[in-house]
């Protein structure tokens, strides 16, 4: 019973992960495309207020592949209490 709820915890963990990734794939899209407003700029005050906000995006990023990197983290212990090689 109690693997029964670890493999739906896994399921539940695998579906999560899709969703964090597509966040980041979005994250990625904005940040292209403060690229490109970046590049077209004119005034100096434009291009500070992008690169602010490029930093910005830059942070959501790295604390978005963190939190993927927690819950691959999970999932593969879950897997190895099913197995019953790490506990």
């Amino acid at each position: 019973m109690i693997d029964l709820c670890l493999w739906y915890q896994i399921e539940d963990s695998n579906t999560c992960l899709k969703i964090m990734e597509d966040q980041a794939k979005i994250l990625e899209e904005r940040q292209k495309m403060m690229l490109n407003k970046l590049d077209k700029c004119l005034f100096d005050f434009q291009k500070r207020k992008i690169n602010n906000e490029l930093g910005q995006i830059e942070n959501e990023m790295f604390n978005q592949y963190e939190k993927i990197g927690e819950k691959v983290d999970m999932i593969n212990k879950l897997k190895s209490a099913i197995t019953n090689n790490d506990f």
